[in-house]
């Protein structure tokens, strides 16, 4: 079948065409299939485009059977249609795509890593690549390969073949099964001829820049997460308005703030230590303390400690020759502390008391509760 309205010139931003039919759906859209589209249907790895037909939102476009089948949120009449694409939003996946071919050519011509899959995404796209997984100092060079690609200002063309006469050079996909006609490959000036029906730039110039942004491991090979054009003035943007937030925060200039933020994570952990001692100190306090209480079962709360910390004071309380059965609670916690055979018997009934779930042994058994609140209820079942 011939190649639609986008595929041959990228640069259209609205087409006039023919609605063949619109049908209702189950969720209450309606699907439109026209003559001819200049909204790219889903496929190759690109997403759908988004844009209107005669003012009416197109939602997604696919291919189906050969046409191109749109979602549109309203029903719209057949006959002659006026068709635009969300030109912002279509520019944008142009320049990922285009920027990708670019990548994937340079990776596997001067770093000899292959690309075995690639995915545009809404933020950020990427390339997986065979072969071991990328250095910090490979990612620069090749970020800066393609930078370098993209000030040569080199053309990017789409070109047509016949299946069996398709150049040797090229870099060629699975070909679809059922391709009618012929075949469509995009040429990078110097760099590229591969198989592809997107819509690409038509110049590497505008791309702009692609900033390689992150490198991890994949399936045995890199997974290289990437942004171009747009996405790269918005993200230095983003990252100056942040450098700027945290400057007001620390009180300091953008170079300082490595070393004012190295500063508070220091003193943090300083903090945390002395912290720790005195929690430890006022554990050993509290627990001599019990020893003077009344009752047959000694009863504490604390609504900031923890597990550890409740461990503490009933350690404490026992170096002190507190002898009695104890129940300590804390935020979101319980401790019992007692006779071996009393704590085995009572420490499920507690646990459900304070509906809570524990475990333990040896005269000990802990858990956590979701209500504290029930400490004194709990307390009475621990009475001998």
């Amino acid at each position: 079948m011939p190649l639609f309205a986008c595929q041959n010139d990228a640069s259209l931003r609205a087409l006039d065409t023919t609605l063949l039919r619109c049908e209702p759906t189950e969720d209450g859209l309606f699907i439109g299939v026209t003559e001819d589209t200049v909204l790219y249907p889903e496929g190759g790895g690109q997403p759908a485009d988004r844009g209107t037909l005669d003012g009416v939102a197109v939602l997604d476009a696919q291919k189906v059977d050969g046409e191109v089948v749109l979602t549109l949120a309203a029903a719209v009449a057949p006959g002659p249609v006026r068709m635009e694409v969300d030109w912002a939003r279509r520019f944008d996946l142009m320049q990922q795509h285009s920027a990708q071919h670019l990548i994937s050519a340079i990776a596997q011509d001067r770093f000899g890593r292959a690309t075995t899959a690639f995915h545009l995404g809404a933020q950020v796209s990427s390339v997986d690549l065979d072969g071991a997984t990328l250095s910090e100092a490979e990612r620069l060079a090749l970020q800066s390969a393609v930078n370098a690609a993209i000030v040569e200002a080199r053309p990017v063309q789409p070109r047509l073949f016949a299946p069996d006469a398709m150049p040797a050079n090229a870099r060629s996909r699975l070909i679809p099964d059922d391709l009618d006609g012929p075949l469509r490959l995009i040429e990078i000036e110097g760099y590229d001829l591969n198989t592809c029906g997107g819509t690409h730039v038509s110049n590497t110039a505008r791309l702009q820049a692609v900033v390689l942004t992150r490198i991890e491991r994949y399936k045995g090979g890199s997974r290289l997460s990437f942004v171009a054009g747009g996405r790269v003035v918005a993200g230095l943007d983003a990252a100056t308005q942040r450098e700027q937030a945290l400057s007001r925060l620390l009180t300091c200039s953008v170079d300082e703030q490595h070393d004012a933020v190295q500063h508070l994570v220091d003193g943090r952990k300083e903090a945390g230590k002395v912290e720790k001692a005195l929690r430890a100190e006022l554990a050993g306090l509290m627990g001599a303390a019990l020893r003077g209480r009344p009752g047959d079962a000694v009863g504490y709360h604390q609504d900031d400690a923890d597990l550890r910390t409740l461990q503490q004071v009933a350690a404490s309380a026992r170096d002190a020759g507190e002898a009695r059965p104890m129940l300590l609670t804390g935020d979101g916690c319980f401790l019992i502390d007692g006779d071996e055979a009393l704590v085995r018997a009572k420490g499920p009934q507690i646990a459900a008391a304070l509906e809570g779930r524990g475990g333990g042994a040896r005269g000990r058994y802990q858990g956590k509760a979701a209500r504290v609140d029930r400490r004194d209820e709990a307390l009475a079942l621990l009475t001998p």
